[in-house]
């Protein structure tokens, strides 16, 4: 990817134009923000793997450990993790005065960005979260160069003022010398399957949550800024005094600080607590109960938890309330929740420029899909995505007419995207039985595995619903179909160990099934994997180390939703699930089940035996018999009456003459199940 980067990085350069200072910030920005957009988009769509600490992890806990404080009031204060001791960096505050001058530019031409930056700086001042040095500064800093982002869809902060912790001077940046710490934070795409075993749910955020930890006042000297109102006047110097936002230690300073607070007061909010540890995305909280009144304790337990700790929770909604309009929606860890109608819901416009690789990849990194409910739409744009690099355009050239027709047939599914309407809440119960059904399956582009909940519930009722679904796109190096089969079964026990993460503390599994419509993939893994290659071999020891082999059943191809998906095609099946999954499949296996007991443990019973040594009694005419075609079902054979018995000479009867609905048929005994039960009865 790196080979087709726009050149250049001129961000903090200037050069005199007809006497005017000209910023040649170029495409600098637009390509970070997009470089953002796609490592999340393929970080959203890979299956989180267990993280092992790596030894800049452990020393970054340790420091933590050893050096935070708490006030008498419950705030904590903690040191900025440095790799070796506190540096000492070059010159930053000509950076960041290029910076202040490049802001003060665009508040002269934006007076709504420039009302809401100065509000920000005013509220970070007035809050004692900065204050102003008078003095000079002597001992080891940094300056911090700072910009704006406007947030139209956020609801409280509609900017955001990003401190640029990465500005490079002669002797490094600031997030150079320091540890990042191991990721903390709890998996989008988990927290969001266990939101939907919440029959009241409710989603709350913590307000300024970086703003409440306060830095050691030894290290807030490298949290220097330049600010001013007047641009006639010499900026002043402000010291920043809390975790910042832009330095790369700042995630992990506030998430451990929000886990040592859970563990500071786990006796006294043992629910919070749980809330805190399994249910949280940073400054966001997801949660729920079974009840509006559990609901409501579970908020008050939040509530007086993080204020122990100097926090505020803020913006409350659940799904029980009724105050919102119909159709309006929230984001949820970016997934958009109407609470009223308790479902997620999708809308994603293309967008109308030039069809460059840059806006091909925009509208792509912007489809938000952490949970997998679009993976159809994924799977054809990551196809897309691949054969955009094998073109080698440039970043801003025109696209090929071939790519272009794929893309346009791509955003032209956006819209039936706004029709789709995932249920949030998924009804389970102890007294419930619940499974999980499993789906892959492989095309030469694409593969896909997608997993389903099925509930039982005690009056019988069934009801199936999606829970994740992913796909990844074929190597570039071909392989045969059966191996991409392969690798698609591969990819859904990996799923399997998501779902079970994700829900294991919210509803018990009784049983789980994967199915293939691969009769290769079957027989690879009932048979020993030594006598397979060992690129099968590999494959199928990673398969039975998560689902073993009776676990796993075949599937038409048209009942297989994961076919959909690896096929590129939007479909209803996808979403609700397959037939076989519902309450007619249910009864259906019921009487296979019954036909199948009555087969073996009874209607044999009553068939003669050629060989029998014991005597048996004729049969008699008038009794109800099952007549038995080798090659038909035992619920479908048919239902008839002894009309007429043919006596041999040595007086058994061997063949009868046998009434039934279609007429009169001649047949030997030992193809008749004679009932015990007779027409008089």
């Amino acid at each position: 990817m790196a080979r087709d980067r726009p050149k250049g990085r001129a961000r903090n350069q200037l050069s005199l134009d007809k006497g005017l200072f000209v910023s040649k910030v170029t495409l600098l920005d637009q390509e970070n923000s997009l470089d953002n957009l796609i490592r999340k988009f393929w970080e959203i769509e890979s299956i989180p793997e267990q993280v092992v600490l790596s030894p800049d992890d452990q020393r970054c806990e340790e420091i933590f450990v050893q050096s935070h404080k708490r006030l008498t009031c419950g705030r904590f204060i903690v040191s900025l993790p440095f790799r070796e001791g506190e540096p000492s960096l070059g010159d930053s505050r000509s950076i960041a005065m290029k910076r202040l001058l490049s802001m003060e530019r665009r508040f002269a031409r934006d007076d709504q960005f420039r009302n809401l930056y100065f509000d920000f700086m005013a509220d970070y001042l007035k809050s004692g979260h900065m204050e102003l040095i008078q003095s000079d500064i002597r001992q080891p800093h940094y300056f911090i160069p700072h910009h704006g982002v406007v947030r139209p869809s956020s609801s409280t902060t509609k900017l955001r003022i990003v401190f640029d912790a990465s500005a490079v001077t002669n002797q490094g940046s600031l997030n150079d010398t320091q540890l990042i710490g191991p990721k903390l934070q709890n998996d989008v795409g988990e927290l969001l399957c266990g939101f939907r075993f919440h029959k009241v749910a409710f989603t709350a955020d913590i307000r300024q949550m970086y703003r409440q930890i306060l830095v050691d006042e030894k290290h807030q000297n490298y949290q220097l800024i330049l600010w001013r109102t007047d641009p006639s006047v010499e900026p002043q110097v402000f010291r920043l005094k809390t975790v910042t936002y832009g330095l790369s230690s700042s995630p992990f300073l506030a998430i451990r600080v929000l886990q040592q607070l859970a563990i500071d007061h786990q006796s006294e909010f043992p629910e919070a607590v749980e809330v805190i540890r399994h249910s949280t995305y940073m400054d966001d909280v997801l949660s729920g109960s079974d009840s509006v009144e559990s609901a409501i304790h579970l908020q008050n337990q939040l509530f007086e938890l993080l204020k122990r700790g100097g926090f505020e929770l803020l913006k409350e909604v659940e799904s029980s309330k009724v105050s919102l309009d119909e159709d309006s929606s929230i984001k949820v860890l970016g997934l958009a929740w109407q609470p009223l109608k308790d479902v997620f819901v999708y809308h994603v416009e293309p967008l109308h420029d030039k069809v460059t690789k840059r806006v091909i990849l925009s509208e792509i990194a912007r489809i938000f899909d952490p949970v997998g409910f679009l993976s159809p739409v994924i799977a054809a744009a990551k196809i897309l995505i691949q054969e955009l690099w094998l073109a080698g355009v440039d970043w801003d050239a025109e696209v090929p007419i071939h790519i272009q027709r794929k893309r346009l047939r791509i955003v032209s599914e956006f819209p039936k995207l706004s029709t789709i309407h995932i249920p949030r809440f998924v009804p389970s119960s102890t007294d419930c039985c619940v499974e999980l059904h499993g789906f892959c399956d492989s095309s030469e582009a694409a593969y896909a595995a997608v997993i389903y909940i099925r509930v039982v519930h005690p009056d019988q009722n069934v009801s199936v619903h999606i829970l994740a679904g992913k796909s990844r796109v074929a190597p570039l190096k071909r392989l045969s179909l059966p191996r991409l089969e392969l690798c698609a079964a591969n990819f859904l026990p990996s799923l399997f160990t998501f779902i079970h993460k994700s829900i294991k503390s919210k509803v018990p599994i009784a049983r789980e099934v994967a199915w293939t419509d691969t009769s290769f993939v079957l027989c690879s893994l009932r048979a020993a994997p030594h006598k397979w290659s060992t690129y099968v071999a590999n494959r199928v020891v990673s398969i039975l180390n998560i689902v073993s082999p009776d676990k796993w059943r075949h599937v038409r191809s048209f009942d297989n939703p994961a076919d959909f998906a690896s096929e590129i095609k939007i479909y209803k099946l996808w979403w609700f699930g397959p037939q076989r999954l519902s309450r007619w499949q249910f009864i259906q296996n019921l009487i296979q089940i019954h036909w199948k007991q009555w087969h073996i443990q009874y209607l044999h019973t009553f068939r003669k035996r050629s060989k029998w040594t014991e005597n048996i009694e004729n049969i008699q005419i008038g009794t109800l018999v099952h007549i038995n075609y080798p090659n038909v079902p035992p619920f479908q054979w048919k239902l008839g009456q002894v009309h007429e018995v043919n006596l041999s000479k040595d007086g058994v009867i061997r063949s009868v003459t046998v009434k039934t609905e279609y007429g009169f048929l001649k047949r030997p005994v030992h193809r008749l199940s004679p009932l015990p039960i007779s027409d008089s009865d």
